[in-house]
């Protein structure tokens, strides 16, 4: 059995579960900064962290496979265009 729900009655029953937020723009916020700052840097710090780990995956599947870990292959994206895509 299945219930039939108006338009309006979801939005009531929406209103009665989720709690009020606010909506507020990102615009140039000084909080929206230092988040997107702080992503960056923590993204950063990851990457050159393990990048000695990832150097020694790679020429480990080099040693083990002789065939590169990164290569290039073609893809066709908007309008039919082919580009190289790096895997």
């Amino acid at each position: 059995m299945t219930a039939e729900l108006t338009l309006g009655q979801v939005g009531e029953a929406a209103e009665a579960v989720l709690p009020e937020t606010p909506f507020v723009a990102r615009g140039l916020r000084l909080d929206w900064a230092a988040k997107r700052g702080l992503d960056i840097g923590v993204a950063a710090t990851a990457l050159f962290l393990l990048l000695p780990l990832m150097l020694l995956i790679a020429v480990l599947v080099w040693a083990g496979d002789r065939k590169a870990p990164i290569f290039r292959h073609m893809r066709l994206g908007r309008d039919g265009r082919s580009f190289g895509c790096l895997k």
